[in-house]
């Protein structure tokens, strides 16, 4: 073993996502002293590219040598996964010869579960990172294809030597679900550049006009259909208080369909993927979550950094835990829109004071998910199973 752990993270890319955010804030914050850490991509055109470290990429020769955009076929996406994903990942875990492989996302997962099965990482540390509702994804997916995620999330969960959860309640549910130790599950919150947030929250925004905001991927998951049907109902657009969505994903026709069935498209703003979302929380009237599960939530730390207000989903997991139940932001059903409007014009009738002291407790709970706390967790938990402590 050499004398700085070796940690080998497998990542399809560095899009944007809490995933990518996390190896990201891991990169930028773990002392490089004491580890080394590398990245093995799949995809090298994610939106973080960018801004991830010199030198962290292992396999940055490979850039452009394969198409691993997503694609109709089949057949050419099994090609792609016998002739460039698996030689790419075999490559990695031998010339690199890692401590740990840590997987960040559940294809990731499915992926190392096979080399485990064919005893390529059996003398190395296998880290599952857990970083959503795993069996609510894999029900989403239908009763068929739904039931094989099930099965390869069972193998995968307990064959892998230790589990990280973002919240206590998916760790549970892991346990319960598969019967595993307690002791090979830890909780680590998502690490969150608070001084990155800090330098650039107060960069100016286009437009003069007070909004509500919502943040995240447009897919079923986040619900945004949601946050549509609930500022509709709310008194922001008779108020002339607008609704800006930052993000990218396959319901946005979808979403704007519905907006114009409601009546509100002169009101809704679909802005697309921004590097700086800080800026727009930073002079939000609100923050919505409206996700129907998350796997912790990360946005609304963020939004709680830039002292603004939040209203979420109860959902699971995550929310509950980062709001304390409701002290630093507002909890709301997951299914109903006048909860959501109700939660909407409590927020925009909160007076300049309480909203000060407010947004002043969400800032201070923002800080217990800082990049530098979190990544010394993630440095304790490191040298713990590679054996440096």
């Amino acid at each position: 073993m050499s004398t700085r752990a070796r940690i080998l993270f497998f990542l399809p890319s560095f899009s944007g996502g809490g995933a990518e955010r996390t190896v990201l804030n891991i990169l930028k914050n773990c002392d490089n002293e004491a580890f080394e850490l590398k990245v093995c991509l799949l995809d090298f055109d994610g939106h973080y590219s960018a801004m991830v470290p010199d030198h962290s990429i292992l396999n940055s020769l490979d850039k452009g040598a394969f198409s691993i955009s997503k694609s109709a076929n089949p057949l050419y996406s099994l090609y792609k996964f016998f002739v460039f994903i698996l030689p790419t990942q075999y490559r990695a875990i031998k010339t690199y010869d890692p401590d740990i492989i840590m997987t960040v996302t559940e294809s990731m997962n499915y992926i190392s579960l096979i080399w485990r099965v064919l005893g390529f990482t059996k003398d190395r540390v296998w880290v599952i990172r857990s970083g959503n509702n795993i069996l609510a994804e894999a029900k989403s997916k239908g009763i068929v294809f739904g039931n094989l995620l099930k099965f390869l999330l069972k193998k995968a969960y307990t064959k892998a030597d230790h589990i990280i959860t973002l919240t206590h309640g998916a760790k549970s549910e892991i346990v319960s679900s598969y019967m595993i130790e307690e002791s090979k599950v830890s909780v680590l919150g998502n690490p969150i550049d608070l001084e990155g947030i800090a330098l650039t929250r107060e960069e100016p925004i286009e437009h003069s006009y007070r909004y509500i905001l919502g943040v995240g991927r447009l897919v079923p998951q986040k619900n945004f259909s949601l946050l549509l049907q609930g500022y509709q109902k709310s008194v922001a657009p008779t108020a002339g208080i607008h609704l800006v969505i930052l993000g990218v994903g396959s319901e946005q026709q979808k979403l704007m369909n519905l907006a114009k069935e409601l009546g509100i498209c002169s009101m809704v703003h679909f802005k697309g993927f921004t590097k700086n979302p800080y800026r727009y929380m930073n002079n939000a009237e609100a923050f919505v979550l409206s996700s129907t599960w998350e796997g912790f939530g990360h946005v609304l730390v963020e939004a709680l950094a830039c002292e603004c207000p939040v209203i979420s989903t109860d959902c699971n997991f995550g929310p509950a835990e980062i709001l304390d139940n409701g002290r630093f932001g507002k909890l709301i059903s997951v299914v109903d829109p006048l909860s959501l409007a109700d939660g909407i014009n409590a927020t925009l009738s909160l007076e300049k004071e309480e909203k000060q002291e407010i947004t002043a407790r969400g800032k201070e709970r923002a800080g217990d998910y800082s990049a530098r706390k979190i990544v010394e967790s993630y440095e304790v938990l490191f040298s713990k199973l590679s054996g440096n402590q």
